[in-house]
């Protein structure tokens, strides 16, 4: 509902934090499914390291995207390497097609999903990093699943109501550095309220376990209302 503005940095930044799994052969044969649309920040994600990288990016119609049966197929038959699935679909599939090396997911609360043949990465970001900002590899089928630590450098603090760094559980606003969001276009008050001392402020509430991975929990604005 409102414009991000960056810097061409975050191109940069974009790449150089792509999680490229070892073993990964990139290239013309590896083939990426577009499922979402072009604008929305998850092209600017997905299909700007892919190109990068030399990869296929294969663009799907909505009547195909709609339609489990269909999508499984096109998977399938298009020899698919890589796509992003919401939990919400995923939770409706049995089994996934043998080619597909890589899922992401995301954007929702994702439990109870896990398939042993294809890596699923449970991601967090937002048009304001317009770069994963953290991912994790889900293992098994979890309750709630984490969303994983930070692996590209940034340091996310979790800041509870008194505006210090939480205790392990506790609940709190994720925050982070973010050098290359400028701010909102012409919402100079949105803008000053997400960066205050320093950080970026994201509205996300969200708590670390004793492990150091984060889980996300709500919106503030939804909490507020």
């Amino acid at each position: 509902p409102k414009g991000a503005l960056h810097e061409y940095g975050k191109l940069e930044t974009c790449i150089s934090t792509f999680p490229v799994d070892p073993g990964f052969e990139y290239g013309a044969d590896y083939r990426h499914a577009v499922t979402y649309p072009m604008n929305f920040a998850a092209y600017f994600v997905w299909s700007v390291p892919h190109l990068y990288f030399g990869n296929s990016l294969i663009i799907l119609s909505k009547s195909i995207t709609k339609d489990g049966n269909s999508f499984i197929k096109f998977l399938a038959n298009e020899n698919i390497s890589e796509c992003f699935l919401p939990p919400s679909l995923l939770k409706i599939y049995k089994s996934l097609p043998d080619n597909l090396r890589l899922i992401y997911t995301g954007s929702d609360n994702v439990s109870d999903i896990y398939f042993p043949n294809v890596i699923i990465k449970n991601i967090y970001g937002m048009s304001e990093t317009s770069f994963l900002l953290t991912d994790f590899n889900i293992d098994k089928a979890y309750r709630k699943t984490p969303i994983g630590k930070s692996n590209f450098g940034a340091e996310i603090d979790i800041l509870n109501s008194s505006g210090e760094s939480a205790a392990v559980g506790e609940e709190g606003e994720v925050c982070f550095k973010n050098d290359f969001f400028r701010g909102y276009i012409n919402l100079p008050e949105q803008t000053a309220n997400a960066f205050r001392g320093g950080i970026f402020h994201s509205g996300d509430l969200g708590y670390k376990d004793e492990n150091g991975n984060l889980f996300i929990k709500d919106r503030k604005s939804t909490r507020l209302n």
